[in-house]
């Protein structure tokens, strides 16, 4: 009679545990509610906001403060972010095709891996973010700030990069196969940006200068490789 006490009551407390857990990708949804109604969802000292795998695809956040705010794998396709504060995010797996972030700050933010192809990145800040990897195909980013951002291996097919700011950014392996990088600001001295190994065949380099930009292996627009890192 003991035993099947205790083995009830280790049952219980395994379903009581379990009923408590939160599923993994389950967006908190008390977060995702102030959110909506105050525009405002951050992290903070112990306190994180908790939108990993939310469903926030076509809503309207302009301005929204979702500084340093966990939206991991996150759906946000075509929703507006126009000015939101997204500095230090959490963005890694995030699906943000066709997202208007005109002005948007995403300095620091954790972009690895995300979609962000089509996507609206006028004049938005992504001082030191991280783009490895991520899709970046038909994205406007004229006057984007990409200072010492990471694009290793991004794809930036056919994205519009006029007048962006890649001072610092490693493009390394990136691929730019069309794109339109007229009037690029490049870095020269100490840490120059780094296009080692990109294709840039069939892009627009108009006004580009190149000097001292680390070119070795990289694909021309004519497609052809120079030998050294010199300037065009």
């Amino acid at each position: 009679m003991k035993l099947r006490k205790l083995a009830i009551s280790i049952l219980l407390c395994i379903a009581l545990t379990w009923g408590l857990m939160t599923p993994v990708n389950a967006a908190n949804l008390s977060d995702r509610d102030r959110l909506l109604k105050q525009n405002v969802c951050v992290s903070f000292l112990w306190k994180v906001c908790d939108l990993q795998g939310a469903d926030l695809q076509e809503l309207d956040l302009t301005g929204a403060n979702l500084t340093r705010a966990n939206l991991q794998g996150a759906n946000l396709q075509n929703a507006i972010l126009q000015r939101a504060r997204l500095g230090g995010a959490k963005l890694q797996g995030a699906n943000l095709q066709g997202a208007k972030l005109f002005e948007a700050d995403l300095n620091h933010a954790n972009l690895m891996s995300a979609n962000l192809s089509n996507s609206e990145l006028l004049k938005a800040n992504l001082t030191l973010a991280d783009l490895q990897g991520a899709n970046l195909t038909s994205a406007n980013l004229i006057e984007a700030t990409l200072w010492g951002a990471n694009l290793i291996s991004a794809d930036l097919q056919q994205a519009s990069l006029q007048s962006a700011n890649l001072e610092y950014a490693n493009l390394a392996d990136s691929n730019l196969r069309e794109a339109d990088l007229h009037s690029f600001y490049f870095r020269e001295f100490q840490k120059p940006t780094n296009l080692s190994h990109a294709n840039l065949e069939g892009a627009n380099l108009v006004n580009a200068n190149l000097r001292g930009v680390l070119l070795e292996g990289t694909i021309m627009p004519d497609g052809s490789i120079p030998d050294e890192n010199t300037a065009l």
